[in-house]
């Protein structure tokens, strides 16, 4: 497949009910190295969903980061690589971060000769200062593993970069936060844990309900809960 058959983006869609869908778009291998391009459909987050919903909020920069690390999926068959930035925190918005420098995980990066870029995610550098929208899942499944560590809420959606006037920009959209955004009076309502294995729990609901999926089918889901991926040595 050519090099220049695929756009390389990551599109927003307007649905709900849809996690992020992420796909392979492109494959090929220069000199031996596995280079790996994915893209794919994210649920379409407004600006008020990122305040209500995300557990933190916070400004700061970006310390350093992990190499490439590859992780286990809960089903014990599928991996994928992941990369974990440091966070540090100078001002919280909302919520209670579990350290003044927190870990973020990104899907990307090297692991051997493969590697991974993932374009519903934003590259984060060490010179700015971001606003950054975290979630933690509060549940195993897929490629979620024990720890401390947040995601980022909304995908590219939820990082915003600060300019040298001290308005945020998003990072992929370039679109400017509503000042009132960081003024809502969502800030400081109680943050909600439960929020997302809630949200989550009723999307297997519906799915069955809407017989997209069997019986067997939707108490496997849920067990998958529970049952949580792991970092590979």
């Amino acid at each position: 497949m050519k090099s220049n058959a695929i756009k390389k983006i990551c599109k927003v869609s307007i649905i709900t009910l849809v996690v992020v869908v992420s796909t392979v778009m492109l494959i090929w291998k220069p000199a031996e190295q596995e280079i790996i391009e994915k893209g794919g459909l994210l649920a379409y987050r407004s600006v008020e969903d990122l305040v209500n919903d995300s557990i933190v909020i916070a400004t700061g920069k970006v310390a350093g980061k992990s190499e490439g690390f590859e992780i286990l999926h809960s089903n014990g068959e599928n991996r994928d690589i992941f990369t974990d930035y440091y966070f540090t925190i100078d001002n919280v918005l909302k919520g209670n971060p579990y350290d003044e420098t927190v870990t973020l995980r990104m899907p990307g990066g090297t692991v051997g000769n493969r590697t991974v870029y993932d374009f519903c995610y934003p590259t984060l550098n060490q010179q700015d200062e971001y606003l950054l929208f975290f979630y933690r899942p509060g549940t195993g499944g897929w490629f979620n593993t024990p720890g401390d560590y947040y995601y980022l809420y909304g995908a590219n959606q939820g990082a915003y970069r600060m300019d040298g006037n001290g308005a945020f920009f998003n990072v992929d959209s370039g679109e400017e936060l509503p000042a009132q955004a960081l003024i809502s009076p969502q800030l400081d309502e109680p943050v909600d844990e439960a929020h997302f294995r809630e949200e989550t729990e009723e999307a297997f609901r519906h799915n069955y309900e809407t017989g997209m999926d069997s019986w067997e089918e939707y108490q496997y889901n849920l067990a998958q809960l529970d049952q949580y991926a792991a970092i590979l040595p």
